[in-house]
């Protein structure tokens, strides 16, 4: 039995390295993400967390848990960009609300130069191909590090991230225009909401908000 084992897991290398791209939900060989995958999340309803005090409306392609979530760590932590494209573009396909432009949620530079990407704007570079609107970055920045904040407790996630986002040299482009904003994943809204906060210090006509995820 464990030469059986053993010749199953060289087999499982081998093809590994024959065909060596994973689909980001389900793993299975082939593709970024797989046509499975594809139809599953093209299928389900959009999830929408309504409007709440100074947190707007946000959609997403579903709840962070299962093949979604498993996706959603592989954009975060292993570079998977293409991925995060394709994504991206089944959520923009799903949308029925009118934007002019689409805005990521910024990285603080520090932890774009660790990480070397941010996820947040693969995805929506993924969003604004099927809308051919144009993806604004430098309009919102970072001003400040802040922690993880799925490290921190539901009470703390909003004074983490206050006051840690400012307009910057490219906000002039969003004024008057409807604004889409995209992260990868929310929680409590507290990013999203600071992002609003500034993003209306640069007198956008509209804002809405999508997200590959939210965490219930």
């Amino acid at each position: 039995m464990k030469l059986i084992d053993l010749a199953l897991r060289h087999c499982r290398l081998l093809f590994d390295v024959a065909v060596p791209v994973r689909c980001a939900a389900c793993g299975v060989h082939g593709d970024q993400v797989c046509t499975s995958c594809r139809r599953s999340l093209a299928a389900r309803p959009l999830l929408v967390r309504s409007e709440g005090g100074d947190i707007p409306r946000v959609s997403a392609l579903g709840p962070h848990c299962g093949a979604l979530r498993v996706a959603v760590l592989g954009l975060k932590y292993r570079n998977r960009l293409d991925a995060a494209v394709i994504l991206g573009g089944i959520l923009g396909r799903k949308l029925s609300m009118t934007y002019d432009c689409v805005v990521p949620v910024p990285l603080h530079d520090r932890r774009l130069a660790i990480r070397g990407y941010n996820q947040a704007e693969a995805i929506a570079r993924g969003i604004a191909r099927t809308s051919a609107r144009d993806v604004v970055t430098d309009a919102l920045v970072r001003v400040r590090p802040t922690h993880a904040q799925s490290s921190l407790a539901l009470a703390e996630r909003a004074e983490n991230v206050a006051n840690a986002f400012a307009l910057g040299r490219t906000a002039v482009r969003l004024r008057d225009r409807r604004v889409l904003l995209v992260d990868d994943v929310v929680t409590t809204g507290a990013t999203v909401g600071a992002c609003a906060q500034a993003l209306r210090e640069a007198g956008i006509g509209a804002l809405h908000v999508a997200a590959l995820a939210i965490r219930l």
